[in-house]
């Protein structure tokens, strides 16, 4: 079954049907999960439509489904804005208290006020504790000094057991970078579904009333790659809700019941949908093949990448990332392998392709995009490589006129043009093939991580702080 462009599910979600199908038209992570948007030329100049400040920062890239854009802010609120105007709609919580019924989540709030007064007697007895020891060292025989530290330790230490036992539902301290909102929503035949790195899971509709949220249990803060935190996006494959958190899950859409728990997921990459024979598969990051109907692995060793995931070309499938440090080496690990239907039913075989290994200086944290027979990939410090799709062979590389700092954005594919997004508030357009060139740039003047949503005649753009809106004219 030929992938469905853009276009296409934007306008069956748009109707909202309730047809069922194998593959749900969805709309998330990279429009379609690979990059490429299918919109028309944007030939004239593009200029800002409407710039929304937001309460709060967020990684999360944004979502544009008719008139409605979906963005997250930290640490666990989804909004959602008008296209035309940017106004916000509505905004909703998504936190622990959230997931339960609601004479629980009054005894579980009952709980969590009591432990934030707790967290201020903690830290006052702590500061205390410090200065009875600086007196301790100036007199030595003071019974009454270490009386009163043995107390306020032994109070503490009840204090921080009480905490301990309430920790998994709090929303703790902030998560330097990554944030709690970075994956991104996924929507699809009228509802729109968020993750959040907490471990609640939401559905609601597109106006804004909750149909259900689900608590997945505290997060891992062993990771590959780096030590905690969370980005990995839900995404619809087999006509279930496939989340990445803790551990792979495929939920019901329609009441958030897991219908199968399989494959520990440490990765910070969203997993890849893939079609054989008219069944969806996942594509891990470390490159397992999971059945999606029931999280069954069925291959390995696809490839092998960290901080990004796996990108899917019909029935082949290219890695292009962050391979694992050798020795303190940095290297970037790109791979390719086609699938075909096995001998038997449900069975898949892999044809590997091709498999390399390129020497950086820097992490690249991008997921690739595959155009034209082409991949592209940018390092975190604008280093622009980009690969034969039939080889692996690298065909050209240079350095992106971006401001110093990390690159966060995955390129995209809009129209006629390859665009790629940087630290400073840089958006650049290239030219597609092997040897770009630079054809417009664009200065937001702040900060962005996430990347760039297209649709029709515009770019929506999550800044750290803001929503900008650009159309061209």
């Amino acid at each position: 079954m030929p992938r469905l462009s853009l276009a296409v599910a934007l306008l069956i979600l748009a109707l909202a049907s309730d047809h069922a199908a194998a593959r749900t038209p969805s709309v998330g992570w990279r429009g379609d999960g690979t990059g490429s948007f299918s919109v028309p030329p944007h030939p004239g100049t593009l200029a800002t439509l409407w710039t929304t400040p937001l309460r709060a920062a967020g990684n999360a890239s944004p979502v544009v489904i008719g008139r409605r854009v979906f963005v997250t802010e930290e640490p666990t609120t989804l909004t959602c804005l008008d296209a035309d105007t940017g106004k916000v709609s509505w905004r909703a919580r998504n936190e622990y208290l959230d997931t339960l019924p609601p004479d629980e989540a009054a005894a579980v709030k009952v709980r969590l006020e009591e432990a934030e007064r707790t967290e201020v007697e903690l830290a006052a007895a702590r500061k205390r504790i410090v200065a009875l020891r600086r007196k301790l060292r100036r007199h030595v025989d003071a019974p009454e000094i270490a009386r009163e530290m043995e107390e306020l330790e032994a109070k503490s230490n009840a204090w921080k057991r009480s905490l301990d036992a309430v920790a998994a539902w709090r929303t703790a301290d902030p998560i330097e970078i990554i944030g709690y909102g970075s994956s991104t929503p996924v929507v699809a035949e009228g509802r729109v579904y968020a993750l959040f790195a907490q471990g609640v899971v939401s559905a609601f509709d597109l106006a804004g009333r909750r149909v259900w949220s689900r608590w997945l249990g505290p997060r891992s803060d062993d990771m590959v790659g780096y030590h905690r935190g969370h980005a990995a996006s839900p995404v619809l494959a087999a006509g279930l809700l496939v989340v990445p958190f803790g551990a792979l899950r495929g939920l019901d859409p329609a009441t958030g019941e897991v219908r199968w728990s399989g494959e520990t997921w440490q990765d910070f990459g969203t997993p890849a949908v893939v079609e054989v024979a008219g069944a969806d598969y996942l594509v891990s990051p470390g490159g397992k093949l999971i059945r999606a109907s029931d999280g069954a692995v069925v291959a390995e060793g696809l490839g092998k990448v960290q901080y990004s995931g796996a990108v899917v070309d019909g029935s082949t499938v290219y890695f292009f990332g962050q391979g694992s440090r050798d020795q303190g080496v940095r290297y970037l690990a790109a791979a390719a392998v086609r699938l075909h239907p096995g001998g038997g039913a449900g069975e898949v075989r892999v044809e590997r392709l091709w498999d390399k290994q390129l020497p950086t200086t820097y992490d690249q944290y991008v997921n690739p995009l595959v155009d034209g027979g082409l991949i592209y990939g940018v390092n975190s410090r604008g280093r622009l490589r980009i690969l034969s799709a039939e080889t692996g062979e690298l065909v050209h590389k240079t350095d992106l006129p971006l401001d110093k700092g990390e690159v966060f954005p995955s390129p995209a594919r809009a129209g006629s043009e390859i665009w790629v997004g940087g630290p400073g508030g840089t958006l650049l357009a290239l030219s597609r093939g092997p040897t770009p060139e630079i054809t417009r740039r664009i200065e937001l003047g702040t900060t962005f991580r996430a990347s760039p949503f297209f649709v029709g005649a515009r770019v929506v753009v999550r800044t750290l702080d803001a929503v900008v809106m650009l159309q061209a004219r």
